[in-house]
């Protein structure tokens, strides 16, 4: 997404990231916000009557070296049952800019907001959560840098690495996020 898209309604999704998400019953991503970068989650209607209350919430960042190019993998853990918690996950392409510059952001925010969207791409609800991580992610951002400069231009694919990292991390788990 290059182009910025601002709605007078804040909850208003731009077409072009519901064209993007459109034929998935999941997905997340980064979208800068008033209040700085938040998640934003597409979940079936029944997912999101299940997250509506309290409880724990953990965000990572995992920064992976590719031959194609790094992949910082974005999670937020939602325990509302701890038996069977709700992962969502994203991933930044840093050789990307406005990607690049989304997930910057996050460094200079306290809490990150997370929307969640129907299937309809109605807003649906939204929680924050501490942002523990503020510290980290200049480190992040530096190295997934280093790794990048080190990989020719002609030879970088980011869909190849996102692929072998989802690949990598998803092995020995369920098919599917619940």
């Amino acid at each position: 997404m290059t182009e910025r898209f601002r709605s007078p309604d804040p909850f208003q999704l731009p077409p072009e990231l519901i064209a993007a998400i459109q034929d998935v019953d999941y997905a997340c991503l980064t979208m800068p916000t008033s209040r700085g970068t938040a998640l934003i989650a597409k979940l079936p209607d029944g997912e999101i009557d299940k997250i509506g209350g309290t409880f724990p919430i953990q965000v990572r960042h995992e920064l992976f070296g590719h031959p194609a190019g790094p992949v910082i993998r974005l999670t937020a853990t939602l325990y509302d049952d701890p038996d069977d918690p709700l992962l969502l996950e994203t991933f930044i392409n840093v050789d990307e800019q406005d990607q690049r510059d989304d997930y910057a952001i996050f460094a200079e925010q306290e809490e990150i907001p997370l929307l969640f969207y129907d299937q309809f791409h109605r807003h649906r609800l939204a929680k924050t959560v501490g942002n523990g991580s503020r510290e980290q992610i200049p480190h992040v951002l530096q190295a997934a840098d280093e790794l990048l400069a080190g990989i020719p231009a002609g030879a970088r694919d980011f869909e190849r690495a996102k692929a072998d990292v989802m690949l990598a991390v998803h092995l020995g788990r369920p098919d599917e996020p619940r």
